[in-house]
């Protein structure tokens, strides 16, 4: 579920500004969603864009409620970053988030960390439990969720952009 949230993250639309992070949200289904369920957050920390979105869970598919999104070069301490996310999460719509799952590019350790993220700073399990009191804290390769999330796109969907078309017995 979090994989196909995680493909949904896209362009934002509103923009404020946090000592001197820009923060760009964009909302989505925000009115039809409970404020007393539980909160979900599905992040893609990409090489321009690092994008978090918050939703829960109706009949057991994520409805993503908004968005934010900042640029990744600015993120020099992703701890720091990720509290003035969740204290707009909180200031503006009353959510705190208790399981999250993040995509991020590179090799994790054994513990699932990621020592570093191009280079600009760490994204570790331990830190995200003990600083914001996640229940859940899932790290992954972001090439991992697209091999995941792939057999759950509808294949009408796909465009091919090059190449010859798709062969009946070929690996998918």
């Amino acid at each position: 579920m979090v994989v196909l949230l995680l493909l949904l993250l896209f362009m934002a639309n509103t923009t404020f500004c946090s000592q001197s992070l820009q923060l760009k949200v964009k909302n989505y289904a925000i009115s039809s969603l409970s404020f007393d369920d539980t909160w979900y957050i599905g992040a893609d920390i990409g090489g321009t864009l690092s994008r978090f979105g918050f939703f829960q869970l109706q009949e057991k598919k994520p409805l993503l409620a908004f968005s934010v999104q900042t640029p990744t070069k600015d993120i020099n301490d992703f701890n720091e970053t990720f509290s003035k996310i969740l204290t707009y999460a909180y200031d503006v719509h009353k959510i705190k988030p208790e399981h999250i799952c993040i995509a991020a590019p590179g090799v994790t350790t054994a513990d699932k960390d990621f020592p570093s993220v191009h280079g600009l700073f760490d994204i570790t399990k331990k830190d995200l439990i003990e600083k914001h009191h996640f229940k859940n804290v899932i790290i992954v390769n972001d090439l991992s969720v697209v091999g995941y999330g792939i057999d759950l796109i509808d294949q009408n969907n796909i465009v091919q952009l090059s190449g010859s078309a798709s062969k009946p017995r070929a690996l998918k």
